[in-house]
């Protein structure tokens, strides 16, 4: 048995020595006549083999043994062997070449490439993939002008003698992506179009296909007029080409040539060709023409250009694709026919783009109300790409039809908010701050701040860093401009889960750190105070040190923030918990926050709150914060330059053991006397920051005045107006004033739950979970979902959004007293009315 097992090894030795053999004469070129070094020759043969799959170990080794020593380091040397070494080596090189340009890009792109793009058209078909695949790098990199011509010329000429399809797909991207970077001359322009056209004029596919794509790179990189002469005529042509591919590829390269040409240019031999294609028997074409239609009007949105002339084209396709988007999304997605759901998918993701340039050309409601529907059926069908698409278009729709559809924008925003797809959710936490901002106004701030509320305390973490990065916009919207806005009670719930976004990456709290910081000043106190404040707090303990100091800086904002009284307990506690810590590093967190409060509060109020205690650091047992210490005083000079403590700090840091302490001392004297030198300057702008916390302080102490007699007030106004009702049953009361704030004997304000925009098939149907094919179950058996109103088109109020009876009673007694009696006569009412007003009067 030994023996045999001798036997089939040797015969297998055999077999493998034959086949490296004839690999080898193979190479050569030759019949058994094999030209150069007999060791480089079988050392390229097992490189051959082993990228073959047959033997890896045996790869390794040869791709050591191909190259010199020295071309394996040497760029040139690489160079000269893409020029006159064999395909083996040209191999190595070109695997190599994805190194080189990660570290040594200038002298790949002066030596290497200019050798690769002479000599690439002769090569064989591997060695052209491979180059064309190292190629793909550098195209999409900034790189020279001479390059990329270089670049491109080398792909026309590789193209010409193509005649594998992976070969013109492959160095067709190459061309696609470095033609808009190259310029040409009149002489070039002319062989390029040629070349061009006898891409065009081939019967190959993949050759017609290649021409398609060319033009529309081609128009990026030609002046306005160039393209109307040259390109234009040749994208018309091929987009009636008789395969789909062909028309497809240069309906796509016609929104590049739309967006360059002149209007008129645009309306008049443009527009009938994209007409045209609307009509085409294909779905992919039709898809890929609104799509076109989408990116020239956005190319002449960006670039202010007018838009009228198309718009009034587009509008009556706009408005045919509304109603089979209506139909369509009605349909459950998984059963409709796959033209259908392409169709709807496209036109769901560019129905912002369209809407805005049809609107001024949608005279009256019915065009408006078909507009609204499609995009409400779209938002609510069981296809999660759609309503991916139609979240990602909300602020769009919301700038256009806002106004006119507030309310059931409204519902969408907050229903996509709890859609099932994290992605719709991603989508429409990007851009909620927009739709927020036009979204806006008395019946819409409880919907819209339950759907903001819902993205920030997402479950997916990137809907919530999404979310966060608006977070400071989002407040100060409804702070600002959201009629009836209370921030103590409507913001409260926003901010009790805050510590789940604390939770996140340190990208995320660094995130929120700086967001908070920039709304700190629309916040309420109690607000910062019990809810923002430990937050910042928590993350700075727990993350890293960039954490750290974004929730040092927001800190330091939200102190400033507050009222003089609040700023010094605040601030006597955060000296407390920090200056005085157990850990070092909370101790040098301090000093970066005593730095930056430098540069926002004034010299005098500086000094009271952080000069002294910051300065109390000089001493501290470690050098660390002594150092930091030693970092700051430059930008501390200026406030703390006067005190006593100040100049007992300088001394003992200047007698420090530690050497960069005294370092960073070093030159101190010519500091100081720079700023005296600059002091009237210096005086001036602190000044101004007295007088702006005096305004603020002043604005703050008049806002708490007006809070204290706001509740009064209102709670008079709202009982005159109900003396007039002929009912006077709690429930109808309680409906009627749902919005307004009303006081209780306490003299605290309550406002109850304002009417939400109801819809019984959008909140309580949940979303099938969708296929591997990307579209969504049946909801409940009807599809898409419909936003339910009443019949007068006015929203209506479920009665389990209404304050409770037990709840309306125990916290207005005296009103339910005065509006539940369905009895008595108006006198007895006017007299329980003055005798609540005479209470009122009394409290003020």
């Amino acid at each position: 048995q030994q023996q045999q097992q001798q036997q089939r090894e040797e015969q297998q030795e055999e077999l493998q020595q034959q086949e490296l053999q004839q690999e080898r004469h193979e190479l050569a070129g030759t019949n058994g006549e094999v030209e150069g070094d007999e060791s480089e020759q079988t050392a390229t043969a097992m490189l051959v083999a082993a990228q073959r799959g047959r033997d890896p170990d045996a790869g390794e080794a040869a791709a050591d043994v191909v190259l010199e020593q020295e071309a394996l380091f040497s760029v040139g040397r690489m160079a000269e062997v893409l020029e006159s070494g064999n395909d083996g080596k040209r191999g190595v090189v070109l695997m190599e070449m994805q190194q080189l340009l990660d570290h040594c890009l200038e002298d790949t792109l002066k030596i290497l490439v200019p050798v690769l793009c002479l000599h690439v058209h002769e090569w064989v078909v591997d060695l052209q993939l491979a180059a064309a695949e190292a190629l793909l790098d550098v195209v999409h990199k900034v790189i020279p002008a001479d390059v990329a011509k270089m670049i491109s010329a080398a792909s026309f000429r590789v193209v010409k003698t193509a005649t594998v399809d992976t070969v013109y797909e492959s160095w067709g991207e190459i061309l696609v992506a470095v033609l808009p970077a190259v310029s040409w001359s009149d002489e070039e322009l002319i062989r390029v179009l040629a070349l061009i056209d006898a891409h065009a004029n081939r019967s190959s596919e993949v050759s017609r296909k290649l021409a398609a794509r060319v033009v529309g790179a081609m128009s990026l990189c030609l002046e306005p007029t160039q393209v109307e002469t040259h390109i234009m005529t040749r994208t018309l042509r091929l987009c009636a080409d008789n395969d789909v591919e062909v028309r497809g590829m240069s309906t796509e390269s016609l929104a590049f040539v739309g967006a360059r040409v002149s209007k008129e240019v645009l309306s008049d031999q443009i527009w009938p060709q994209l007409a045209r294609l609307l009509e085409d028997y294909s779905s992919r074409i039709r898809a890929a023409t609104l799509r076109s239609i989408a990116r020239i009007l956005e190319a002449g949105r960006n670039a202010g250009a007018d838009d009228t002339a198309l718009g009034r084209l587009l509008a009556p396709v706009f408005l045919r694709h509304c109603q089979f988007a209506r139909t369509s999304a009605s349909e459950d997605q998984r059963l409709v026919d796959d033209d259908s759901y392409l169709l709807l998918e496209i036109f769901s993701e560019i129905f912002g783009e369209l809407l805005l340039a049809s609107s001024a050309f949608m005279p009256t409601e019915d065009m408006w109300l078909d507009a609204h529907k499609a995009y409400m059926k779209m938002s609510t069908c069981n296809g999660p790409v759609v309503r991916r698409h139609c979240a990602y278009n909300l602020p769009g729709v919301a700038q256009v039809m806002g106004s006119r559809q507030q309310n059931e924008l409204t519902t969408v925003l907050e229903f996509l908010s709890r859609d099932p797809d994290p992605e719709t959710r991603w989508n429409l936490a990007a851009g909620i701050h927009e739709s927020m901002r036009y979204l806006l106004g008395k019946d819409s701030v409880e919907m819209l701040l339950k759907g903001f509320t819902a993205v920030l305390h997402d479950d997916n973490p990137l809907v919530r860093m999404n979310a966060v990065g608006h977070i400071s916009e989002g407040i100060q919207c409804f702070v600002q401009f959201a009629p009836g806005f209370q921030p103590e009670k409507h913001l409260d719930p926003l901010f009790q889960n805050l510590s789940l976004l604390s939770e996140g990456n340190w990208r995320t709290q660094e995130t929120l750190a700086r967001q908070l910081r920039e709304c700190s000043h629309v916040i309420p106190a109690k607000i910062l105070r019990a809810s923002v404040l430990p937050i910042l707090y928590r993350m700075a303990e727990e993350s890293t040190h960039c954490v750290r100091r974004a929730s040092m800086e927001a800190v330091i904002v939200a102190i400033h923030n507050l009222t003089s009284s609040e700023q010094e307990e605040i601030s006597n506690l955060f000296r407390i918990e920090w200056a005085q810590g157990g850990v070092f590093w909370m101790r040098v967190a301090y000093l970066d926050s005593a730095r930056f409060a430098a540069d926002i509060f004034s010299k005098a109020r500086f000094q009271r709150l952080f000069a002294r205690y910051a300065l109390k650091l000089a001493g501290d047992p470690v050098s660390n914060v002594r150092l930091r210490l030693a970092v700051h005083m430059r930008a501390i000079a200026y406030a703390c330059q006067d005190m006593p403590e100040f100049q007992s700090a300088m001394r003992s840091l200047q007698d420090d053991d530690d050497e960069d302490v005294l370092t960073e001392l070093r030159g101190f004297d010519s500091h100081l006397r720079s700023i005296q030198s600059a002091r009237a300057k210096l005086d001036t702008e602190d000044q101004h920051k007295v007088k702006l916390e005096d305004d603020a302080e002043r604005a703050k102490t008049q806002d708490s005045e007006q809070r204290a007699l706001r509740g009064p007030a209102a709670y008079a106004k709202s009982l005159l107006n109900s003396t007039g009702e002929k009912s006077t049953s709690l429930k109808k009361v309680v409906t009627q004033k749902a919005r307004a704030p009303y006081a209780s004997n306490s003299g605290k304000t309550l406002a109850s739950s304002s009417p939400r925009i109801l819809s019984s098939s959008v909140t309580s149907q949940p979303h099938a979970e969708s296929d591997a094919g990307g579209r969504g179950g049946p909801s409940g058996g009807a599809g898409a979902r419909a936003v339910a109103s009443s019949g007068d088109g006015r929203h209506t109020m479920n009665d389990a959004d209404a304050p409770s009876m037990e709840q309306v009673r125990s916290n207005h007694a005296n009103l339910s007293s005065a509006v539940t009696s369905k009895t008595g006569s108006d006198q007895v009412k006017n007299k329980g009315l003055k005798k609540l007003l005479s209470m009122f009067r009394g409290k003020k």
